[in-house]
């Protein structure tokens, strides 16, 4: 395994786990799971660590600062009001995990998606791509 297919992969799983209601932390956390595996095996973070100690210590932000996407606006973003309202009653805390708090920093989407949201992913450890793709309800 190497970095680019571990960028690869945050790219396939996370677009397999699309639907609506899902909110789109748990797309974020998911890629920080995958991201971590990646890195252990790449020797990049010790493999003999565990995964949930490496994902509370927040150090996969440092290699994925700015999140898997977001949603698009009239003018590439949405506002970030609508986007990521404050307050957020959307975000559980309590008994679910979400994760490291630095995961969610520059985080543009903070919602459930929706049929018919459109969202552009930007999954880049190694390299930029990304592509704008529809919640549908079939998915």
């Amino acid at each position: 395994m190497d970095a680019l297919e571990t960028n690869t992969d945050l790219s396939k799983v996370s677009l397999r786990e699309l639907k609506p209601e899902l909110h789109w932390d748990a797309v974020q956390l998911l890629c920080h799971r995958i991201l971590v595996r990646g890195f252990q095996k790449l020797g990049i973070f010790r493999a003999e660590a565990e995964e949930a100690a490496v994902l509370a210590s927040g150090i996969s932000s440092a290699f994925f600062p700015h999140g898997v996407g977001h949603s698009l606006g009239l003018d590439v973003h949405d506002a970030p009001s609508a986007s990521k309202p404050v307050p957020n009653p959307t975000i559980v805390r309590g008994g679910t995990d979400i994760g490291h708090e630095k995961f969610y920093e520059y985080l543009r989407l903070r919602l459930p998606l929706e049929v018919g949201m459109i969202v552009v992913r930007l999954i880049y450890c190694c390299r930029l791509c990304w592509s704008a793709l529809c919640v549908e309800s079939c998915c």
